[in-house]
């Protein structure tokens, strides 16, 4: 990855937006930059569910955005991430 690549990543992770809380809440790879079809931010789940932790398209409180109705496993999804960004990093040689 050359440095203007590492510096985007950078500015995108240190993105005030993607903060939604102040709390010592578990933090997931993608928090925050995975979408739904509808538009909306999907937000992650705790790992009550069989399947594991999630991320969720879910109805926004206040101006009920998102249509909820979209749901996917987080360990495939940030293992391909990881798979795909070493695979890059592994090519720059």
């Amino acid at each position: 990855m050359d440095r203007d690549d590492w510096q985007r990543v950078c500015e995108i992770l240190d993105d005030p937006s993607r903060r939604r809380s102040e709390t010592n809440q578990r933090k997931y790879m993608l928090s925050g930059l995975v979408f739904c079809h509808c538009g909306n931010r999907m937000t992650s789940t705790s790992a009550k569910r069989t399947e594991g932790p999630t991320y969720e398209c879910s109805p926004d409180k206040l101006n009920k955005d998102g249509c909820g109705g979209t749901r996917n496993v987080m360990q495939p999804r940030e293992e391909y991430i990881a798979e795909q960004v070493f695979a890059r990093l592994d090519s720059r040689g």
